[in-house]
């Protein structure tokens, strides 16, 4: 009755659908453009891009990218996994140049 005895659990990673990474996208995207961020903001192509390779082939993304004349820097985390939920933020900065 020690450790030994105790079964290790297994499980399978269940991935998301393209609809549902294009939801998830459609989300993100809507509420940026609630704040005035849109694609004709600078930076926000590179965060297009990215959001389009996930969408597409479920590449995995995380990283940051100044928005250029809005004193904001979006950090990004978008995963093909179910069990977690793809996420941005906006953050503070003084100087983005």
């Amino acid at each position: 009755m020690g450790q030994n005895d105790r079964k290790k659990k297994t499980y399978e990673e269940t991935y998301k659908s393209k609809e549902e990474r294009s939801a998830e996208i459609k989300n993100l995207l809507k509420k940026l453009s609630d704040l005035e961020i849109t694609a004709k903001t600078p930076g926000m192509i590179d965060f297009l891009k990215q959001s389009k390779l996930f969408v597409d082939d479920g590449i995995f993304w995380k990283g940051h990218i100044p928005l250029k004349g809005t004193h904001r820097v979006l950090h990004g985390f978008l995963t093909n996994k179910k069990s977690i939920v793809s996420d941005i933020t906006l953050k503070y900065v003084k100087d983005t140049d």
